[in-house]
């Protein structure tokens, strides 16, 4: 799989800074993540369209995110923090992968893995507000076949 992103300034705009180097890179680092994690789930097939809600908005803190438990179940995420800024980006960045820090570790119901999202967030990112849905899917039972005992030895006698 191969993929490319191509960032562009218009018009009279200000050369990127070392703090757009940085962004730019870790939303580099989310989507391919998200990419390879969806390649990863073979039986479901996860489809996601991005509208953002003013056309002025240059970054901002929206994520959706699918990633496979360690249990085989998918879990599914969509989050938004306020504003649309570079603190918004940074703050939807590390929160998302606390997220699935969390779900990783605890492997608990959806509710418990956001209740201990909204324990940590306060603190780490007092000034910051966020809201985030959060699901499982499980994954199907496997089929196991018939247990049956092995035919008796009917070899002859010697």
């Amino acid at each position: 799989m191969l993929g490319a992103l191509i960032v562009v300034r218009t018009d009279h705009d200000d050369p990127f800074t070392e703090q757009d180097a940085l962004l730019v890179a870790d939303l580099v680092k989310g989507i391919s993540l998200s990419v390879d994690n969806a390649r990863l789930i073979p039986l479901m097939e996860i489809t996601a369209r991005y509208a953002p809600s003013s056309t002025t908005a240059q970054v901002g803190g929206d994520w959706f995110d699918a990633f496979t438990l360690p249990g085989g179940d998918t879990a599914l995420v969509i989050g938004d923090v306020s504003g649309h800024d570079l603190t918004a980006a940074v703050t939807m960045s590390q929160l998302r992968n606390m997220l699935r820090g969390i779900a990783v570790d605890c492997q608990d119901r959806p509710s418990e893995v956001l209740r201990r999202l909204d324990l940590a967030t306060p603190t780490l990112y007092p000034h910051s507000t966020a809201t985030c849905a959060y699901t499982v899917v499980k994954a199907p039972a496997t089929a196991h076949g018939k247990c049956t005992t092995p035919p008796p030895d009917t070899s002859p006698c010697c």
